[in-house]
């Protein structure tokens, strides 16, 4: 086997199709899978610059490689498709947004909720806490600024909204919501 052929299979199997300028996202937000999207991106951009499609179905993941693949993805050379199939929650809804062209299955389901912190009891001091606070504030205010900008909804509808609970929304709300760019 040629290693052209080599490199096509592996990037496939990371569910990334050079050829016809496909990626998919099915898999947590990490550092692993945005440094594929990443590389893929750099390549797809250096051939051509035809539009990338993604399709993105995940529960979502780590909000900081959230925010530095919709940097990528909004600041490309290249027109950016993207499409929700499934769930398109947390971070997945952010990376939705990164698109110039958004459309999603008729079943799939979005979801927004307030930046959280995951942690276990640990021996911490009160500056650290309220540090960790401010910077958790930070994130999710960069993150409304996104929702906000990108959709129909203000800043503070957003804040409201995800304030005390998740918010689930189907495909015709994401359409009025304007989280889809495609019409009824």
């Amino acid at each position: 086997m040629s290693k052209e052929y080599d490199n096509l299979t592996s990037w496939l199997s990371d569910g990334i199709d050079l050829k016809n300028r496909i990626i998919h996202l099915d898999t947590e937000v990490d550092n692993e899978s945005v440094g594929k999207i990443y590389r893929a991106i750099v390549e797809m951009e250096r051939r051509t610059d035809a539009p990338i499609h993604i399709i993105i179905s995940t529960y979502g993941g780590d909000i900081y490689h959230a925010f530095a693949l919709y940097d990528i993805l909004s600041n490309s050379s290249c027109i950016i498709s993207t499409y929700g199939a499934g769930p398109i929650m947390s971070a997945g809804l952010l990376l939705m947004l990164s698109g110039d062209v958004r459309d999603c299955s008729a079943n799939s389901r979005f979801m927004a909720h307030a930046v959280s912190e995951h942690t276990f009891f640990d021996s911490r001091k009160t500056s650290e806490i309220e540090n960790d606070l401010e910077a958790q504030k930070d994130i999710e205010g960069a993150m409304i600024d996104i929702l906000a900008e990108k959709t129909n909804h203000s800043k503070k509808w957003w804040r409201n909204a995800i304030k005390h609970s998740d918010v689930y929304i189907n495909r015709d709300k994401a359409i009025k919501m304007g989280i889809l760019t495609v019409k009824e």
